[in-house]
């Protein structure tokens, strides 16, 4: 890689995208000889258990979680092989994800190691060699993903909103915002949407049925109106 005016430019190149078989990970993730904190996250979204290799990829497991805009979500997916200064390099990426119609390789970072000049290089050179291939590349870092009270709300909206939502009851609640066009979440904390109104709510809200501003504060005076599914508009911003 050389650089002109300060900006990288490629003249090396992808060499592999190896993908783990069978859907599985290119190297196990939970081990009990692990001496660092690793663990599972259930997945509404994937129907099975997630694993993370750090608390910090936790996190960024639940804001995935709750995005209606990631439709697909895989971690440790691929090897990937690359030139980079002259020297073949190797490089697993935490999670695959589909979102907006992009397919994106991402990696989790501190925002101290994120700036390293290796890592800087390797991340300039991924994003411009990815993306012949069909792919994008992107790092996230600890100051984006821990952002409050976007995280906790992330959390606590996925934890309650584990259970699917009747398509009976999701008409009465289309109906219900219908008649003034958003609720207040004292509301749904009264259940106006019936039974079990925080919960049902909750998933919609997973689900892009439902919209909330995950980036305040859900007070009572939080507004949830109704959605487009996939879109996003949870969290933006």
């Amino acid at each position: 890689m050389t650089r002109v005016n300060g900006t990288p430019r490629v003249i090396e190149g992808v060499v592999d995208i190896q993908w783990a078989p069978g859907g599985k990970r290119i190297r196990r993730v939970v081990k009990r000889s692990n001496k660092r904190i690793t663990g599972k996250l259930p997945s509404w979204k994937m129907g099975r258990m997630l694993h993370w290799e750090s608390k910090l990829e936790r996190d960024a497991l639940y804001l995935h979680e709750a995005d209606p805009a990631v439709t697909f979500i895989r971690e440790q997916p691929v090897r990937l092989r690359f030139m980079m200064n002259g020297e073949l390099r190797s490089h697993v990426p935490d999670f695959y994800v589909e979102t907006n119609g992009k397919k994106i390789f991402r990696e989790v970072k501190t925002t101290e190691d994120a700036a390293l000049q290796e890592i800087r290089e390797r991340t300039d050179v991924l994003k411009q060699l990815l993306p012949i291939h069909g792919f994008e590349y992107d790092v996230i870092t600890d100051e984006e993903i821990k952002a409050e009270p976007r995280l906790e709300n992330a959390k606590w909206i996925t934890r309650l909103g584990k259970d699917t939502v009747s398509l009976v009851d999701e008409e009465s609640i289309r109906r219900k915002i219908a008649e003034k066009g958003h609720v207040k979440w004292s509301e749904v904390k009264k259940d106006c949407f019936g039974d079990y109104s925080v919960p049902k709510a909750c998933r919609l809200i997973l689900e892009g049925n439902l919209r909330i501003d995950i980036n305040k504060s859900i007070t009572g005076d939080a507004r949830v109106s109704y959605g487009e599914k996939g879109k996003g508009g949870n969290h933006n911003g």
